[in-house]
């Protein structure tokens, strides 16, 4: 599957062009093609489109657009395609593919001006502009407004986690009074019996983060491709040295909270006096 085929004009395109020019040296033959990042095709391999096969000499970098679901062709190649086929025979109607364009794209030296080449544009009969700054400040407008919304609740769902571990590993050592009790009348060190609590938490720290973590990747890919698939919102995958140190950060995060929480009442059972543990533990 070559996913939408974009034909670009070698002379004037700016943006997989200069790509070209480092990477391949020339511009694309006839039977040549381009494919974005999610395109199953690697370089050498051939594709088939509208009868035609066409080798593959190159593939994009993931860009988290629509490109990575694109392929690119000379724009002779992609009018003589689109005049070929049979399926597009009824927009030709009265008009000339070889005279047709889908989009222009316009760079504006002067970025300040870019409303006025807008403006001039809109005024043409049967064409629409778009200023990319525009789509790009109302995205990261948005993006910023999720984002702080993202790290407040996480900032909240963190407090509520450590209040919930403090009160459970207060009750484990309410619980195990007799135990440590008799660890302290035995002669174990205050500090030996704080470890073993902070170790305790530590080793269910780490187990509990490697499942957050496999449940976690497990759902954001499912998520990352519903976000592809049923909507038109970008979506750019992490690569797997960064997905590697995210999660090590969030494992450390949790062995981190983990120990926070568990730092009081450890140290408050190194601190029972043997026989009132013993007693108090046999009592309750």
């Amino acid at each position: 599957m070559a996913g939408r085929v974009i034909g670009i004009d070698s002379e004037t395109d700016f943006t997989v062009t200069p790509w070209l020019r480092n990477s391949l040296g020339r511009p694309l033959a006839k039977q040549e093609i381009i494919v974005g990042s999610k395109i199953s095709a690697k370089t050498g391999d051939t594709l088939l489109i509208r009868a035609r096969m066409f080798r593959v000499v190159g593939q994009l970098a993931p860009t988290g657009t629509g490109l990575d679901d694109s392929s690119f062709i000379p724009l002779a190649t992609a009018r003589s395609l689109a005049a070929e086929s049979p399926d597009l025979k009824a927009l030709w109607v009265g008009r000339n593919p070889e005279q047709l364009l889908s989009a222009v794209l316009i760079r504006v030296e002067d970025p300040k001006r870019s409303f006025l080449v807008a403006k001039a544009v809109n005024e043409l009969p049967g064409v629409r502009a778009i200023v990319s700054a525009d789509v790009m400040r109302d995205t990261r407008q948005q993006m910023g407004k999720i984002t702080t919304l993202l790290y407040a609740l996480t900032a909240v769902l963190w407090l509520v986690a450590l209040v919930a571990l403090l009160g459970r590993f207060a009750s484990l050592v309410n619980e195990r009074k007799t135990e440590i009790g008799i660890m302290r009348a035995l002669g174990a060190m205050r500090g030996r019996v704080a470890r073993l609590i902070l170790w305790e938490g530590g080793f269910l720290a780490v187990a509990g983060g490697l499942f957050g973590i496999g449940l976690g990747w497990f759902v954001s890919q499912r998520a990352g491709e519903w976000a592809t698939e049923g909507t038109l919102f970008p979506f750019l995958s992490l690569s797997f040295t960064e997905s590697a140190g995210l999660y090590a950060l969030c494992l450390a995060a949790a062995v981190a909270t983990v120990t926070l929480s568990a730092l009081i009442p450890a140290y408050r059972s190194a601190s029972l006096d043997p026989a009132r543990a013993i007693a108090q533990g046999e009592l309750e």
